[in-house]
């Protein structure tokens, strides 16, 4: 039975697109954990969201972090606090969020890390050379960006609960012109922070600066690089057959996940609404 878990992933929300609370995919994905520890078989997750900005628990201590959200809502888009790490991420239909989730074998962060961008890396293969570490001036940016030809095209974080581990990522698969714009005006509004990088309320003698600079140009999306080098354009759906393809030669053999019981549900709901 073990050796069947471990070669077995289970695969989930191939078509998941969310409309309104930006908090319900983040549910899911919870329940999703609490269901993967329980039955000890990996996941692989995917969902889209139809316009989002994603929080990170260091945004909500920005001096204008109530204004700033004002400003997003008012754009039509919804908000949320993700339990993962990182900072502020825009979503919409073009961005696919696919999330590894596995029983926790005692795999350091960067291990776990590593080992999830060298698959993104094998799914976006096809389109171009993808290389990890930070890219500056990007949105969210973090020591496990995913980059081609020096721009953004992925972030990663992770979310570990007792027992089980999940690393997820954001993918740039259609082209967007407002994302970069959305985030660096969010910062804008939310607040800035001092030299020191210490958040501040700009009364003090220390120079300031936005909370985030986002530089415009230090992200791309797979189909502003695939219509640069001539290249057929993929789909959302595209990007996530390759992923299966990845696990599969990966030694994973791919099957449904089965319904999530209503008791994760409810245990998900309790631990990211309270």
């Amino acid at each position: 039975m073990t050796e069947l878990v471990q070669d077995t992933l289970c695969i989930s929300g191939l078509g998941a697109l969310y409309l309104g609370d930006a908090l319900l995919p983040l549910i899911h994905q919870e329940a999703l954990m609490l269901q993967s520890r329980e039955s000890l078989a990996p996941g692989l997750h995917f969902w889209r969201h139809r316009k989002a900005l994603l929080l990170g628990s260091r945004d909500l201590v920005l001096p204008g972090q109530n204004e700033a959200l004002q400003w997003v809502h008012a754009q039509g888009i919804a908000s949320a606090v993700r339990p993962f790490g990182g900072q502020a991420v825009l979503l919409d239909c073009g961005v696919q969020n696919v999330t590894l989730i596995t029983p926790d074998e005692g795999r350091s962060l960067d291990a776990t890390f590593t080992s999830f961008a060298t698959l993104l890396a094998a799914a976006c293969a096809p389109v171009a050379n993808v290389e990890v570490g930070e890219v500056l001036g990007s949105y969210c940016p973090g020591r496990f960006d995913l980059s081609i030809d020096g721009r953004k095209v992925a972030g990663i974080a992770q979310r570990r609960l007792s027992g089980v581990v999940a690393v997820s990522a954001f993918v740039n698969v259609r082209a967007s012109v407002s994302r970069e714009d959305i985030v660096a005006r969010y910062y804008g509004l939310a607040g800035e922070k001092s030299n020191d990088g210490v958040a501040g309320d700009g009364m003090s003698g220390a120079r300031a600066r936005p909370a985030l600079d986002v530089v415009r140009g230090s992200t791309t999306s797979l189909e502003d690089v695939l219509r640069d080098r001539g290249r057929e354009i993929w789909t959302t759906e595209d990007f996530r057959r390759q992923c299966r393809l990845a696990c599969e030669r990966s030694g994973y053999r791919l099957v449904a996940r089965p319904p999530t019981p209503r008791r994760h549900l409810e245990a998900a709901v309790y631990r990211l609404r309270r």
